[in-house]
């Protein structure tokens, strides 16, 4: 099947159309490969992750079709946490932080983010409700 096969028209934003893409069109077509990782994200998207030639040093797992990990290459400095808490707006800015980095740049760090439950889905073959013991489905089912 066609890979591209979203309807986009009506959409107001790329943040938007991207997201729109991603889960109607590309996550099932990475359902039929088993395991695949899904990297070179543009830059917009780049949450805290560092940025070379407008894409983000991050990643996703994906194991039959869900995502499972997310991994990437951490901001380490001052100039470059400045700009993307700015880029999310006068709130989201971390004085605290930003006063440390000032003092001495992060070193070098990368992590990645492991999903259980996202793990116990594929094991249980169950949704979310059901393998995430503090979800609020779970709450309203053992108070009826």
């Amino acid at each position: 099947s066609d890979v591209c096969s979203s309807d986009l028209s009506g959409m107001e934003n790329y943040e938007g159309a991207f997201f729109k893409l991603l889960v109607e069109s590309v996550e099932p077509s990475l359902a039929k490969l088993g395991c695949a990782f899904l990297y070179g994200y543009p830059e917009k998207f780049s949450a805290m992750a560092k940025v070379k030639g407008k894409r983000a040093e991050r990643f996703e797992l994906y194991i039959c079709g869900l995502e499972v990990a997310n991994g990437y290459s951490e901001l380490t400095s001052y100039e470059d946490y400045l700009y993307k808490f700015k880029l999310k707006g006068e709130s989201a800015v971390d004085y605290g932080f930003l006063n440390l980095l000032r003092v001495s740049d992060l070193p070098e760090t990368e992590g990645v983010s492991l999903g259980l439950d996202r793990l116990l889905m594929l094991l249980t073959g169950r949704d979310i409700n059901f393998v995430n013991p503090f979800s609020f489905r779970n709450f309203l089912d053992s108070r009826i």
